[in-house]
């Protein structure tokens, strides 16, 4: 026999504070346990590779934060500007991902060092988002900015489809007892008891 309750905010919060977060608890976590439909897997993509947080070039461009044909600077070492530009030229953004000195990169730390040795220096391994910038009307932007940009956009689309679909799983619990409501009858609800879970 399955049982289903539909609580108000106001049923929430006129609980007691155990009872309330056991309760968010067991609701938040059972529906943990369900695979990811693909859409939800493919957000948790773009933040992740391999079980890593390692952003590439492709998915900068494939989130629209990178365009084809944007030219990519690195920034020199200090042992290598003496007073003539802080940038090295000559790299720009591919479908692929970056193309430099007739090669392509996946990984900026990979461009920043080919980048720097091309220019004389000696570097062993560099930090490509510290390294990298990319020509934009605003002028230079850190390839850093961007990566913030897509693991910001990657976490807001995964917690707002997490939403829809707890919100489409509390329609349907509302249905097997004859009640019709709409996802957006629970979104608030349901936002609300996570930013309360998130701020412990």
């Amino acid at each position: 026999m399955t049982l289903s309750i539909m609580l108000t905010e106001a049923d929430l919060l006129g609980m007691s504070s155990e009872l309330r977060d056991g309760l968010l608890h067991w609701y938040f976590d059972e529906r943990k346990s369900r695979p990811l439909p693909p859409e939800l897997a493919q957000a948790q993509e773009a933040t992740e590779d391999d079980g890593s947080r390692r952003v590439t070039f492709a998915k900068l461009v494939a989130a629209g934060l990178l365009k084809t044909g944007q030219k990519i600077y690195c920034r020199k070492l200090k042992r290598q500007q003496n007073g003539g530009s802080k940038f090295i030229e000559g790299a720009q953004v591919s479908s692929q991902g970056a193309n430099y000195a007739g090669r392509e990169f996946s990984n900026p730390s990979t461009l920043a060092v080919a980048m720097v040795k091309q220019s004389g220096g000696k570097p062993t391994s560099l930090n490509g988002f510290d390294y990298l910038f990319v020509h934009s009307e605003n002028g230079k932007v850190p390839l850093k900015t961007l990566r913030d940009q897509l693991m910001g956009q990657g976490e807001r689309e995964l917690r707002e489809r997490k939403i829809r679909r707890l919100a489409e799983g509390a329609v349907q619990d509302s249905k097997e007892y004859g009640q019709d409501t709409e996802i957006e009858d629970h979104l608030p609800y349901i936002r609300a008891a996570m930013e309360r879970e998130e701020n412990g």
